[in-house]
């Protein structure tokens, strides 16, 4: 299985397809995980799983400033984060997770992310990538809605299982709803 991740973490991570038959391309609402699952959408290993290698913070009240990559992954009333996701042509005919990890403060100092306010979380697959020189006004238009969910430090979320496009590179967004600010350091390494 092939994990996307985004950490606090967000990672993709990819199996091999179910013999069902597959369950098409984006038909998942998010749920949240039982941390204690082993299988790669609840607990990834160095390697296991593939990170953002494009993290781009748009920002509707400067619509034309490109900020550039980012560490951080944000999201605030007026902040949005484009995350960008290589996949390995080796992934082809498996079953890609998209999940997000928001690590409790005993699995990672509260240093590493600031969190506060009622709101949810909303994410989607865009029509193509981010670049550096994304800005609010130029951002890639949305394909699919993924759904929203109201995050809480401590859960592991599935964001949306899908097959993998092997070979492609895929864009996702972040985006607040309602009252919401989340700043994380995007892990790379070692999930918590």
């Amino acid at each position: 299985m092939k994990t996307l991740a985004l950490t606090s973490i967000l990672a993709l991570c990819a199996s091999a397809l179910p013999s069902s038959g597959s369950q098409g391309n984006f038909a998942r609402a998010i749920e949240v995980l039982d941390p204690s699952n082993t299988t790669c959408s609840a607990t990834l290993k160095t390697g296991s799983f593939e990170f953002p290698h494009l993290i781009i913070p748009i920002n509707s009240a400067t619509p034309s400033v490109a900020p550039g990559t980012s560490y951080n992954g944000q999201v605030s009333s007026t902040v949005s984060s484009l995350f960008n996701f290589d996949i390995p042509y080796g992934d082809n005919n498996r079953t890609c997770n998209l999940i997000f990890i928001f690590p409790s403060e005993e699995q990672r100092p509260s240093s590493w992310y600031t969190y506060s306010g009622e709101g949810e979380v909303s994410f989607s697959l865009l029509k193509e990538p981010a670049s550096m020189t994304t800005t609010f006004a130029n951002a890639p238009d949305v394909d699919v809605e993924f759904g929203q969910a109201k995050l809480a430090p401590g859960h592991v979320y599935l964001v949306h299982k899908f097959e993998c496009p092997g070979g492609q590179r895929l864009g996702v967004r972040m985006a607040g709803v309602g009252d919401v600010e989340l700043n994380y350091f995007q892990d790379y390494t070692s999930p918590p």
